[in-house]
């Protein structure tokens, strides 16, 4: 089933279809071309490597009779609630009824005040404090994310009263693209330029550092991504958190790894789920070679079990519209392999999906069903 070994181990801004809005603000890519060091570099020393699932199923979608006469772009559970964004239409977020998928609210103006957003975007972050839920909703342009109380979400009044409610980011993270919270007092994210695997900024004395890059290809296929400016594009992935915010994970598209971290940023574990590619360059259009495998495109963490949406396709095959054999995986927190879903219909280029824990079920994304783009799967 797996095994352990011993080994070194928010798209791409050219002609693929990473290149798209979608990409940009719902992957934690990092993609930077000049701001490497040979000197920050790490390798996986604990990798659980993993050769099969137990439990393995093929689903069909159904539709959740929301109406989409707008543009979803990206989708989350919160106890009860599935909050939706249009990351480019007012208002930006729209509350369903999980049960029922019946409407509740919608928020978000454009604007600077208190209940106003600019460039809104989310990765399935929220807290509960004093039975009150609370999601991190990032602002792209801004640098800011705000921590917003769903219950005064949903009666369109959202103050700035609490504690740490508002997080600016230094400038230095200005291609930011996805982040994290940890413990209220930590912020991790990636970017399109970025000096390691992803930056640490300390929300309290506003000191910002980087983890080193993970070496996991040969000396010379490393020096050539270097050379060509591809080392973070080869780099691209999700990360996503534990709602008590004690672990969270890094995902890789070209690479099927999980690292699996704590919340002092520690590596715990590795998960490997196939053979690391080594990648084919295009070096006359420096950029990797349309035949190039894709693996995980987005990624769910829950209390119990890691989520990993993996397109399992070549870049060829998605910018044809032809990834049509998209896997949902589905890990413990301690590596073991619980289950292999096969979906029978693609996922939004944007990868965004959601865990209704309660009935499990998957939520996902397909505009190819117009104004019907929210789906459901009943997980076995």
């Amino acid at each position: 089933m797996y095994s352990y070994s011993q080994i070194s181990m928010q798209p791409i801004f050219r002609n693929t279809p990473f290149r798209d809005i979608g990409w940009q603000i719902s992957l934690c890519f990092i993609l930077a071309f000049t701001l490497f060091s040979c000197k920050q570099v790490g390798t996986r020393q604990l990798v659980k490597v993993v050769d099969d699932f137990p439990e393995n199923y093929s689903l069909n979608s159904l539709p959740t009779n929301i109406s989409t006469n707008y543009y979803p772009m990206m989708l989350t559970v919160v106890d009860t609630l599935l909050l939706i964004c249009d990351t480019e239409n007012e208002p930006f977020f729209h509350i369903y009824n999980l049960k029922n998928f019946e409407h509740i609210s919608s928020f978000g103006e454009w604007g600077h005040g208190p209940s106003d957003f600019a460039d809104p975007v989310f990765w399935h972050q929220f807290v509960i404090k004093d039975s009150t839920f609370y999601i991190w909703i990032f602002e792209l342009n801004n640098l800011t994310l705000k921590k917003i109380s769903l219950s005064e979400a949903i009666d369109n009044n959202i103050p700035e009263s609490i504690p740490f409610s508002r997080i600016q980011l230094p400038a230095e993270t200005f291609t930011t693209s996805c982040v994290l919270v940890i413990n209220d007092s930590m912020v991790v994210g990636t970017g399109y330029e970025a000096r390691g695997e992803f930056f640490v900024f300390d929300i309290r004395s506003e000191q910002l550092s980087w983890k080193p890059f993970i070496k996991d290809l040969p000396g010379s296929i490393w020096k050539q991504l270097v050379s060509e400016g591809l080392l973070n594009e080869y780099k691209l992935g999700t990360m996503s958190a534990k709602a008590d915010g004690s672990k969270f994970i890094r995902t890789y598209i070209y690479n099927p790894i999980v690292d699996v971290y704590d919340s002092s940023f520690e590596r715990i574990f590795s998960i490997k789920t196939g053979n690391p590619q080594m990648p084919s360059i295009n070096r006359q259009n420096k950029q990797f070679d349309i035949h190039t495998r894709i693996f995980y495109i987005g990624s769910f963490a829950t209390n119990e079990y890691i989520y990993l949406l993996n397109a399992n396709c070549t870049l060829n095959d998605y910018m044809k519209g032809d990834c049509s054999s998209f896997i949902l995986e589905k890990f413990d927190w301690k590596g073991n392999p619980i289950a292999k879903y096969s979906l029978n219909e693609s996922v939004f280029a944007t990868g965004s999906f959601a865990i209704d824990v309660s009935r499990n079920r998957l939520l996902t994304i397909n505009p190819d069903f117009e104004h019907e783009a929210i789906r459901v799967f009943n997980l076995q």
